[in-house]
């Protein structure tokens, strides 16, 4: 499901980068972010499942698998998860602002600041991810059963008091931008809901002006021409 899922998103990114895209530049760059991030996503848990997997664990590698994923999959998971989050929170405030300021949205959301977001949201969530590799670090060690060093991790004397700090700064970063993305989608079904019954309540006049509207023009029409007949 990983590799497939990988696939379609990979797929669905080189898509938005077509010229038949071109029209909404903004929403081609926050996309095609939001693929990437999620491809990273897909990549990283796909290398979990294999490094999970009984017959690779088995297999006579020079590395320990539930070790060296615990650097390789496990925490850049969490940082492409979190990244991915900021990201679908940003589209969601686009979504937003596209209802309740509608005149300055593009001037809001540009091409430009929608790349920084991006790129910013990359470097924060690698910054916060980087202190876990800081605690546990690559380590040849003698393994008596394969009667070879392998790879693995050593564990610094503060791994734990770091440990706590870098899953609380993670986690509040996941439980924050689903709470942004809960607040903005309330927010947009509200605003939506309120012109939707602000159409249907003036709907009947407008449809009666439309026509009173067109009658006026033809009568100019007609008026003018008259004139000029004479």
């Amino acid at each position: 499901m990983s590799s497939l899922s990988a696939t379609e998103t990979s797929v669905s990114g080189i898509s938005k980068l077509r010229p038949g895209h071109a029209d909404d530049v903004t929403g081609q760059t926050h996309h095609s972010g939001l693929a990437v991030s999620d491809l990273e996503c897909l990549l990283t848990l796909q290398w979990l499942n294999i490094c999970f997997n009984p017959l690779f664990q088995q297999a006579d590698l020079s590395f320990g698998p539930f070790q060296i994923e615990y650097i390789t999959g496990g925490w850049p998971h969490v940082c492409f998860v979190r990244i991915t989050g900021l990201i679908t929170a940003y589209i969601t405030l686009e979504r937003c602002l596209c209802i309740t300021m509608p005149l300055k949205v593009k001037l809001i959301m540009t091409p430009r600041n929608t790349v920084v977001f991006v790129i910013s949201a990359h470097l924060v969530m690698f910054a916060c991810t980087a202190q876990a590799y800081s605690v546990n670090l690559p380590h040849w060690e003698w393994n008596p059963r394969r009667n070879r060093n392998i790879l693995g991790l050593r564990l610094t004397s503060n791994r734990e008091e770091v440990k706590k700090y870098a899953h609380g700064l993670n986690n509040s970063f996941g439980f924050g931008t689903f709470v942004v993305i809960i607040v903005l989608t309330i927010i947009l079904t509200s605003s939506v809901n309120s012109k939707t019954s602000w159409r249907d309540q003036h709907a009947p006049v407008l449809q009666g002006a439309i026509p009173t509207a067109k009658l006026a023009s033809a009568s100019g029409t007609v008026s003018s021409a008259s004139k000029k007949d004479g």
